[in-house]
């Protein structure tokens, strides 16, 4: 470990920089970037039907896989510039919401990776990763079905819900009005990727119901 951080330090240091040091730093911040993404994007899910990662949350954990190398050479066995970059660090703020809290822990796993990648040990941040991505594919495999929240506008609700029932066959009505329309009805949809106002429409025009006004994605 020792020889590890000793490393570290003369990759990080500034005085007697050389290609040589150069080359190891690239080599460290690539491989960083090559775990970061592959835990970021799963690509797996589309394997799974699952909706692929937001773009901006994959993006933001790659980043911080890549930071966390860059942070770990950069420190080397300075502790001023630990506490230096730690003061800095303080005006970051993450303001981005996150609806699945396995995200959030997979940013902490990318920082892990990043810094195991920065201190030069390879092997463990391969192997972390690997362990870490067989976790998210068993949790992508087994975990429940996405859903997502819909508004259709009908002339007549009750008589359409047995159709979009067919439709649907995992429909849940969040919003039935009752009597004769137009009105709108909010219905919870299973749906393995984002769903398509457009897709939706045919959908329930295929299973036979009439009178559509409106189809709208509200709660995606």
């Amino acid at each position: 470990m020792m020889t590890a951080f000793a490393d570290v330090g003369s990759v990080g240091s500034t005085s007697g920089l050389d290609f040589s040091h150069l080359g190891t730093i690239a080599t460290r911040l690539v491989l960083a970037l090559v775990l970061g993404a592959a835990l970021a994007y799963r690509p797996w899910r589309l394997v799974f039907g699952r909706q692929p990662m937001p773009v901006d949350t994959a993006q933001a954990q790659t980043l911080i896989a890549v930071a966390g190398a860059i942070l770990v050479t950069m420190i080397g066995d300075s502790i001023a510039r630990a506490f230096g970059l730690v003061g800095l660090g303080g005006f970051i703020r993450f303001r981005s919401g996150i609806k699945d809290p396995r995200d959030a822990a997979v940013m902490f796993v990318a920082i892990g990776v990043g810094m195991a990648c920065g201190m030069g040990l390879e092997a463990i941040a391969v192997v972390t990763t690997l362990f870490v991505a067989l976790l998210l594919v068993l949790f992508d495999a087994t975990g429940t079905p996405r859903r997502a929240r819909i508004r259709v506008s009908l002339d007549d609700a009750p008589v359409s819900m047995p159709r979009l029932h067919r439709a649907f066959p995992a429909l849940r009505v969040v919003t039935l009005p009752v009597g004769r329309g137009p009105h709108d009805v909010v219905l919870e949809i299973e749906a393995a990727r984002a769903p398509d106002a457009g897709a939706l429409h045919d959908a329930i025009v295929a299973s036979g119901v009439t009178g559509i006004h409106v189809v709208e994605v509200i709660d995606d």
